[in-house]
This record gives structure tokens, sequence and C-alpha cells, in this order.
């Protein structure tokens, strides 16, 4: 549903690309020396690798809604503000497990998961209903 039309090439998408990488990229290096530590953490770290790429696609994904034609304002944005948050969410449970405890960390992890599940879905559905009409 995302992806109907094609990516406009702007500016915007641009930049978006580029935070997405540096944001990745500073993750990945907050998180490696901790995920090196684990059992078999050289193994583990390609899947972290991988999991990681997922998650700032999809984060990349939801961000490009707020340049597409065919996504109107605030869908976009609830999907961007969702995506964001899931971003936000799954490096502060890597952050929590492989760096440093948090004090309240699993409570931080699953309020921006709930919020970005439900930002997300409301996004896509106002999305839906709008394309509708």
């Amino acid at each position: 549903m995302l992806f109907r039309s094609p990516i406009p090439f702007s500016l915007g998408v641009m930049l978006s690309a580029g935070l997405v990488i540096i944001s990745a990229m500073r993750v990945f290096q907050l998180i490696k020396p901790g995920v090196m530590k684990v059992p078999r953490g050289k193994r583990f770290l390609g899947a972290v690798t991988a999991y990681g790429v997922t998650l700032s696609l999809m984060l990349l994904s939801t961000l490009i809604t707020l340049f597409k034609a065919d996504w109107e304002l605030l869908p976009g944005v609830l999907a961007a503000v969702g995506g964001t948050l899931f971003f936000i969410s799954d490096t502060t449970l890597a952050y929590d497990r492989f760096v440093r405890r948090l004090k309240h960390g699993q409570s931080y992890v699953h309020l921006t998961y709930h919020l970005a599940q439900a930002s997300i879905i409301s996004g896509a559905i106002l999305h839906f209903l709008r394309s509708l009409t």
C-alpha cells in the first residue's frame, strides 16, 4: 500500500534517506561492541545487521509517504511518526540489551512500540479510506 505510486525524487526524499543512513550507522556503531560480547557474537552480528537494514528501510518507507503525491498530509505524518517511533523502540531495545541497561528501558520500549503501531495503522487506514473517494 505504501508504494502504489513511484517514489518521488526530491530533496526531501534524499535528505530523509541521508538521515536514515546516518542514524542507522550511528546505532550500529553503538551496539556492535556489545553484540560482539555475546556468545557467537560474530555470527549474531549478521542477523543484527540484517534486521537493522530492514528496520532502516521500514523507517525510510514511512518517511517517504510525506513526499508522495497520493498521500495526504495527516496519513503521511501518522505513518512517518509511527515509523520513527518504531525505529526508536527497537534502537532503545538494542541499546538496553547490548550497551547499557536503561532505567525503565523496557517501559520506554513498550510505550514507543505501541504508539508506533497505533500511528502506522492509523495512517494506513486513513490513506486507504481517503483513496476510496
